[in-house]
């Protein structure tokens, strides 16, 4: 049954400047952006036997901890596209968590390679980059859940 706003059990579309989706939200999505920015850059330098070159955080040969990063930030950019799309008021769901999960993921898959780099490889640029929007993800994420939580928890 659709209400009187057009919307099925009567939930109303949310407006882009309620506190769910203030900067912090935003600054999340730019972060997890420059993260996965961050994958395609070369995770390798290029005076050593294994050069990633582009898309050197998809390290599929050799396989490296930098792929456990790549599919954190992907999975990040990905849900948090699905947070910013909903047209529902409730978003109540383990979506809010797995951002949390997956920034995580990423800091954890960057520092892995960081510190044990696939044989004969030494870490360039894009580990790096990777690993401040992976944490500056975290801190966002982290301040629009708890502006969120306080904003929900004085509304009626």
């Amino acid at each position: 049954m659709q209400s009187v706003t057009g919307h099925p059990d009567g939930a109303e579309p949310r407006s882009r400047t309620e506190p769910g989706l203030g900067p912090a939200f935003v600054a999340t999505g730019a972060a997890l952006a420059v993260s996965v920015a961050g994958t395609i850059l070369p995770w390798s330098a290029a005076n050593y036997s294994h050069y990633t070159g582009p898309f050197g955080g998809w390290g599929f040969s050799p396989l490296a901890w930098s792929l456990v990063a790549t599919i954190g930030a992907l999975s990040g950019l990905a849900l948090w596209t699905v947070l910013w799309l909903s047209t529902s008021r409730d978003i109540r769901s383990p979506r809010r968590w797995t951002i949390t999960l997956a920034a995580g993921l990423t800091v954890i898959g960057t520092v892995l390679y960081l510190v044990w780099p696939p044989f004969a490889t030494h870490p360039w640029l894009g580990p790096w980059v990777t690993l401040v929007a992976a944490v500056v993800t975290l801190a966002c994420w982290l301040r629009a859940e708890s502006l969120r939580r306080r904003t929900e928890s004085t509304v009626p």
